[in-house]
């Protein structure tokens, strides 16, 4: 079922979803973001999952 009003960049996801593999799996996901289980942040950008160590 598709969800015409669901935006990837207005989601805020928990760190399961931090996979290399989901935008192969799901579609486009660039904008979401979430926060790892040690704190660190990832987001995707341009289809690539990137990590952004905690300060």
């Amino acid at each position: 079922m598709s969800q015409p009003e669901w935006r990837p960049n207005r989601t805020i996801a928990f760190s399961g979803l931090a996979c290399p593999h989901l935008p192969e799996l799901v579609g486009d996901v660039d904008g979401m973001c979430g926060v790892g289980a040690n704190g660190s942040e990832w987001s995707f950008f341009d289809g690539a999952l990137r990590w952004l160590s905690p300060q």
